[in-house]
């Protein structure tokens, strides 16, 4: 952690807590956009499950909020591997997904991906 960042008093549970009230708000507001006769599928692809809190916290956090909207959420976990994140992105897409939550492995292989899943329409 950076010296700002503790002078600041924000840690890296914060800054996640922060982002993710802002996704689920950007779905809230997506679902009404889009509201349909179908519930809303998100993908959320986190880069492992080593650690712990991407399961316990991050994805377990993400799948309750998304599960009170009536969010349906398709949850994978890349295993730290470039190839099997892509793979799951392809699959997800595949599957019809409406969004897609990506914690990625490789930031600059990323770049790919996103580019594949906004070709498909589908946000980021």
């Amino acid at each position: 952690m950076t010296d700002k960042v503790k002078k600041s008093g924000i840690t890296r549970r914060h800054t996640l807590g922060i982002a993710g009230a802002g996704l689920l708000a950007a779905l809230v507001n997506f679902k009404a956009v889009h509201a349909q006769d179908k519930k809303l599928k998100v993908g959320l692809i986190m880069p492992n499950y080593d650690q712990l809190r991407w399961k316990n916290a991050d994805q377990a956090f993400f799948e309750k909020q998304a599960a009170e909207l009536g969010i349906e959420v398709l949850a994978q976990a890349s295993n730290a591997s470039e190839s099997l994140q892509a793979s799951q992105v392809e699959n997800m897409l595949t599957q019809g997904i409406d969004v897609l939550v990506l914690t990625p492995v490789n930031a600059n292989a990323a770049n790919a991906l996103i580019r594949k899943a906004k070709q498909a329409n589908v946000p980021v």
